[in-house]
């Protein structure tokens, strides 16, 4: 039985300007739950990640069974079987989102998350804010489809951290700036004062320890951004160089290049021929 709750704000993105995305935000939503409200799913269509802001509840999914409080996260995964409730007494609060796309199964398989249904005190919980607000933009997909990355990046994080390498703090902080920014370009000289050391000491940091100096750390990061708007916008070679900081388009597209073996035109070219083909086989 799916009984609604007491919408606080809800946004569905109209399927028009959904088209083929590979990654579809389908709808984002801010509620209080009622007490006696009772959701059971089989062989679910999409994509949701929930947000606990306060309350308790259940969740039992594809025979697991987990107890969601505040600060934890849930996934429903798409065509899974599931029954979820709030707890009476203490019924939630929560953000939710909705998905789908060839994108969001790609992440979620690269990452190992495809038995992940439950985060005990998620460590990103403005993201979920954040594809909230991103809901009601012009550009929805583009937009949420990069805070889609950025909330599995830090699940991945979250449930993987015993099995990621320790850096040290100077490597770290300089590190996670660097993640959380990589659209923008820094000196070393700011980097440094980030990181507290001189500009040799962090570039000899940085090479022990990832293998890159911090500015080809930071090309890397763009790079990774590149492919994602590659496969998910329609903007301009020219246009996306500019959105990762690079002022001379050739010289990105040179560089996509050799890091990639293709041009980011083919690159996006290939991924939208292997998009359109899925569509019409679901179709079909």
């Amino acid at each position: 039985m799916n009984t609604p709750g007491r919408p606080v704000f809800i946004h569905s993105v109209p399927a028009e300007e959904s088209g083929h995305y590979p990654f579809r935000l389908l709808s984002a939503a801010s509620i209080k739950t009622r007490g006696d409200e009772r959701f059971e799913r089989t062989d679910f269509k999409y994509y949701v990640f929930e947000y606990i802001l306060s309350g308790r509840g259940r969740l039992l999914i594809n025979s697991e069974d987990f107890s969601p409080a505040a600060g934890d996260v849930y996934i429903l995964h798409r065509n899974s079987t599931h029954i979820f409730y709030p707890d009476p007494s203490d019924p939630w609060a929560k953000v939710w989102f909705s998905a789908d796309g060839l994108l969001v199964d790609a992440l979620i398989g690269s990452l190992r998350l495809n038995s992940t249904y439950f985060i005990r005190k998620f460590s990103k919980p403005e993201l979920f804010q954040k594809m909230l607000a991103v809901s009601k933009e012009s550009d929805a997909h583009t937009r949420a489809s990069i805070i889609f990355f950025e909330i599995l990046s830090a699940i991945y994080r979250q449930i993987y951290s015993s099995q990621i390498p320790v850096y040290s703090q100077a490597v770290l902080r300089v590190k996670n700036f660097i993640d959380n920014h990589p659209e923008n370009n820094f000196s070393m000289e700011y980097l440094s004062e980030l990181a507290r050391k001189s500009s040799s000491q962090l570039t000899r940091l940085f090479r022990r320890e990832l293998e890159l100096s911090p500015y080809e750390y930071l090309l890397k990061r763009k790079l990774e951004l590149a492919r994602v708007f590659l496969i998910n916008t329609s903007v301009s070679i020219k246009e996306l160089a500019g959105r990762l900081g690079f002022n001379d388009p050739y010289y990105f597209s040179n560089l996509f290049k050799q890091k990639n073996g293709i041009s980011p035109l083919l690159f996006r070219k290939k991924h939208w021929e292997k998009t359109n083909k899925a569509v019409r086989q679901d179709k079909s």
